[in-house]
């Protein structure tokens, strides 16, 4: 749930390009400016201005003092609100756009008005628009802890010699937000992206949400094999169920509204029947200095690697070696000073390093 606090809040409403799809599952028509003066014939340069809602249907709500509590803000004035006249809540990324019509170009001044006591603008108040081209800034709005609450409609209005289009946007001031029932959010937490595994292992997962979390889904390569209701989530992982190698392990969490998130993928090597370390080394490293050429032969436990060789000093990549066969590498690498030492990096694990002899 979302909470008071005595910080602003900045409320930033989505204004984007017309024909854009809407936040949300919905596609919403974009709002037309209107052209207070010099809007131009057919033909004529002209730019518009447009947003994803309406006044009659969408309401920008900002509280009074910010909040405590705002899942995915990336910043103190960050938060940004949609809610719908039917009570659908957005939440995302909110710009103000323009877009060029008939090789229209040049600075378009912006102005945020209108707005009630206690309510400031921190939007850009200009936007560089190249010809055929779009450009779109945020707009942020911050209510102060002593704003004057209930709605208003606010106008968007921008400028650019005597073109003039605006907009006329609803936003509400309130002591708290209307309830959004927020999607939760999980991630693994073991095993460690990365890992080596086998035998019975233990899956867990870390899934939160403003209300509650109801299940969470344990997949293996996308796989369900099974799922716990009660925190803290995991469940038990027979890893014999799957061939040795590298699996992906993800979780999907489930809240009392139904709205369900999946994590990102983790990976884990698995070996049930042993790993084999893989092990690299130079046979030969020499420096060309008439040439500019590096000659290196290197050999690997691993016969389908691809080896790859690099300045030990800086990490810069000077080229990877020929596969010759039966483990064994080798290449004449162009290089335009001596490196003095190298390392050898193989593509499936194991490296090594050697001093370059100069000749």
């Amino acid at each position: 749930m979302l909470h008071m606090n005595n910080t602003r809040l900045v409320l930033t409403l989505a204004l984007v390009v017309l024909g854009l799809t809407a936040l949300g599952a919905a596609a919403i028509t974009a709002a037309p400016s209107s052209a207070a003066s010099g809007s131009g014939g057919s033909g004529a340069a002209d730019f518009a201005l447009s947003a994803n809602f309406s006044a009659a249907s969408f309401v920008g709500h900002l509280v009074r003092g910010g909040l405590t509590d705002c899942p995915g803000c990336t910043t103190a004035i960050e938060p940004r609100y949609l809610l719908t006249s039917f009570g659908e809540c957005f939440f995302g990324s909110n710009t103000i756009s323009v877009v060029s019509l008939n090789d229209f170009q040049g600075v378009v001044t912006l102005e945020v008005i209108n707005l009630p006591t206690g309510v400031s603008s921190q939007t850009a108040t200009s936007l560089n628009l190249p010809r055929r081209s779009a450009t779109s800034t945020p707009l942020k709005l911050l209510a102060a802890a002593d704003a004057a609450p209930g709605g208003a409609t606010i106008t968007v209005r921008a400028t650019s010699g005597n073109i003039v289009h605006s907009l006329a946007l609803a936003i509400s001031v309130d002591d708290q937000l209307p309830f959004c029932d927020r999607p939760p959010t999980v991630k693994v937490t073991s095993p460690a992206s990365g890992a080596i595994v086998s035998g019975m292992v233990t899956i867990s997962a870390d899934a939160t949400d403003d209300i509650g979390v109801t299940e969470v889904r344990f997949h293996v390569d996308q796989v369900l094999i099974g799922s716990d209701a009660t925190a803290p989530y995991s469940i038990a992982w027979d890893s014999r169920t799957v061939g040795d190698g590298t699996h992906s392990l993800s979780a999907t969490a489930v809240d009392s509204a139904g709205h369900v998130t999946t994590s990102g993928f983790v990976n884990v090597t698995v070996g049930n029947n042993g790993i084999q370390t893989v092990t690299v080394s130079i046979n030969r490293a020499e420096y060309d200095s008439a040439k500019k050429e590096l000659r290196v032969e290197a050999s690997s436990s691993d016969a389908n690697a691809t080896l790859t060789v690099f300045v030990t000093a800086t990490g810069d990549q000077i080229g990877s070696l020929t596969n010759a066969g039966a483990g064994q590498f080798k290449g004449q690498l162009a290089w335009p000073v001596d490196p003095q030492n190298i390392t050898v990096k193989g593509s499936n694990g194991g490296s090594a390093s050697a001093q370059v002899a100069s000749k």
